[in-house]
C-alpha cells in the first residue's frame, strides 16, 4: 500500500472527528491545496454522511450567472 504525502489538513482530522461526535456539522477552513477535498471526505466517510461544499466554486457560478443576466439585459458590463 502506498503512503500519501502529508498535507496540512492531516493534523485537523482527529480534532474534526471529535467535534463531529458532539455536533452535527463542522466547518473546516484551510488554504487552497491543504487537502480539504481530497483528505477530509474519505477520512470521515465511516463516521456517517459527509457533505462537502465549495463556496468559492458556488460563488463563482453565481457571479457568472448574474453577470450573464446583466449582460443579456445590458445593465452594465461584467469582467470575467
Amino acid at each position: 500500500m502506498r503512503t500519501l504525502a502529508p498535507l496540512p489538513v492531516d493534523s485537523a482530522l482527529a480534532p474534526l472527528r471529535v467535534a463531529l461526535q458532539s455536533y452535527r456539522a463542522a466547518v473546516l477552513v484551510a488554504t487552497p491545496g491543504a487537502g480539504k477535498t481530497t483528505r477530509v471526505p474519505p477520512a470521515l466517510v465511516d463516521e456517517g454522511r459527509v457533505l462537502v461544499l465549495q463556496p468559492r466554486r458556488a460563488a463563482e457560478r453565481h457571479r457568472y450567472h448574474l453577470c450573464r443576466l446583466m449582460w443579456i439585459h445590458r445593465l452594465r458590463p461584467c469582467r470575467h
